[in-house]
């Protein structure tokens, strides 16, 4: 249980939008702009079928 709770813990820390848009409006001919977005996805999400292509 402890170990559910901290990998709960530690999905809430990531969790978020990133973006290096200042980085990228500075210089733009060596950084492309990336966002990433971090969502937390229920234990449920990884269970079916849909794991076999």
């Amino acid at each position: 249980m402890l170990k559910e709770q901290l990998s709960l813990k530690l999905a809430h820390w990531l969790a978020g939008d990133f973006s290096n848009q200042k980085q990228a409006a500075s210089s733009p001919k060596d950084y492309p702009h990336i966002r990433v977005f971090f969502r937390p996805l229920s234990w449920d999400f990884f269970e079916g079928d849909w794991l076999l292509f």
